[in-house]
């Protein structure tokens, strides 16, 4: 062989190499493209790629059984699909959930219309699923409603949005709910009634119809109902602005005062979620639980909010002992003597560092009892207060002049929203074989400040320098007396 022919053989070789190469790579990026048609097909139009397969293990599926739930325009509230993944998302801490809107990923807020209560189609899966329908307050941008005529627009404010998820406000439940079929019953607001504000983080279904159970979309007239937009959240969160909303939203509305229903609505304006003061009121003398992180965390969120409130009464020990769950949120003015500080910070991927809360601090204090205060368990087990009581404050931010550390003797003043009556073990309460509870208060704007003013004036030193005198002259005038009786 020559050694032209032997310079030529390997080019050819490394040339027909590279257009094998190339074809096998068009190949592959055809065959690729044809997938990504085929499943977004398959998923109502939308490409199921990096973002869907994402959003599928966020509601433990698998990337086409989510495209297929997005797909179905007539969606059966027993499809096994569909309630796996709103057990999961209710069952999903809220840490886990998505921190912001991104595609199908999108919050609605506005006013709740109608609520549906679906029960199970079988014994063997319990509990309720809600179908809530909500007036927008502001536009959704990406989202379609469709009429009654089947005419395909923007969702602008005032539009119809359906969120399907596990939890309500359990005060809800006691609303008359008014039988709409089998299985499911309805609750609608009166056109006169205040209307709640409401709002959810939801994973888009796209638009479809929702049916009780899969059989009724045989039903002939299946195919001219309405379609809208949907979509599934953890919780539907209620985040009123209104004190009389407020009101109507909780159990036996006349003996709600309006002080308390101000300050919930105070907090529905900061952002606070309501619903979550189920929870908390139900887990009252007892000690922080996992179900109490995501109240704890919001309301110090929105703590700087709240310092510009009214003056509140005076912290009252007795009635929250009595009945805290009736004073969950409500503000309180507390004056403390503060004796220990403790800084809390929130680990990397906390709920709170999610919420913007990176630290926190506890300040251990006692209050003044007007009193004596007797804590009786059992005829064995009780315990007394004959001066002081304690109180636990939690704050973002510390007031000038406090700090750090143990053995602290420090009077702070301010106002607290009350949260829980915490349930945990001192010294004191082990010796007397109970559990010392203790207010937890959420503060913002606390102040340094001196003992509070019993209302009682100080002896004079004077007057006192005078009793040794007042006594010196009673004696002498006592054995003149008695000399002259003589």
């Amino acid at each position: 062989m020559s050694r032209s022919n032997r310079l030529f053989q390997p080019r050819v070789a490394s040339w027909f190499a590279g257009l094998v190469g190339g074809m096998l790579w068009l190949t592959a990026l055809l065959v690729t493209q044809v997938e990504a048609a085929v499943v977004g097909a398959w998923s109502g139009g939308s490409l199921v790629g990096q973002d869907d397969g994402d959003l599928a293990a966020e509601l433990g599926l698998e990337p086409s059984e989510y495209g297929r739930l997005r797909a179905t325009e007539r969606l059966g509230i027993d499809d096994p699909d569909l309630r796996t993944g709103l057990d999961f998302l209710a069952q999903r801490p809220f840490r886990l959930l998505p921190t912001e809107e991104r595609g199908p990923v999108r919050r609605v807020s506005g006013h709740l219309l109608r609520l549906i209560r679906h029960c199970a189609s079988s014994e063997a899966d319990a509990g309720w699923i809600y179908e809530c329908w909500v007036r927008l307050a502001e536009d959704l941008a990406g989202s379609v409603a469709v009429g009654d005529g089947g005419d395909v627009a923007a969702a602008p404010a005032g539009s119809t949005f359906r969120v399907l998820t596990r939890h309500v406000p359990r005060d809800w439940g006691r609303l008359e709910w008014q039988a709409g079929g089998p299985g499911r019953f309805q609750w609608a607001a009166d056109s006169d009634q205040a209307q709640w504000m409401v709002s959810a983080l939801t994973i888009d279904l796209g638009v479809s119809q929702v049916v009780s159970f899969a059989l009724e979309t045989d039903q002939p007239d299946a195919e001219a109902a309405p379609r809208w937009p949907t979509g599934v959240a953890k919780r539907l969160e209620w985040r009123e602005d209104s004190a009389a909303a407020v009101t109507l939203g909780l159990p036996g509305a006349a003996s709600v005062s309006p002080e308390r229903a101000e300050a919930w609505a105070r907090l529905g304006r900061a952002g606070f979620d309501l619903g979550l003061w189920d929870s908390v009121a139900a887990g009252q003398r007892r000690p922080l639980t996992p179900a109490d992180n995501e109240p704890f965390y919001q309301l110090l969120r929105v703590s700087p909010e709240l310092s510009s409130a009214d003056a509140a009464e005076p912290l009252p020990i007795r009635d929250l002992i009595r009945q805290p769950q009736e004073h969950v949120g409500q503000p309180f003015f507390v004056q403390a003597v503060v004796k220990q500080v403790t800084r809390v910070p929130s680990d990397a991927g906390d709920r709170g560092t999610q919420l913007g809360v990176t630290h926190y601090f506890l300040l251990h204090a006692l209050v003044p009892l007007p009193r004596p205060l007797r804590l009786k368990f059992d005829e064995e087990r009780q315990i007394e207060y004959s001066q002081h009581f304690p109180v636990v404050i939690a704050t973002r931010r510390l007031p000038a002049g406090l700090e750090v550390g143990d053995q602290r003797r420090q009077w702070v003043a301010g106002q607290g929203v009350f949260f829980k009556l915490w349930s945990y073990q001192s010294q004191r309460s082990q010796a007397a074989g109970v559990e010392q509870w203790a207010p937890l208060l959420v503060a913002d704007d606390l102040q340094v400040s001196g003992p509070p003013d019993t209302g009682n004036p100080p002896w004079p030193i004077g007057g006192l320098l005078l009793i040794p005198l007042g006594l010196s002259l009673l004696f002498l005038l006592w054995a003149g007396f008695r000399s002259v009786g003589r």
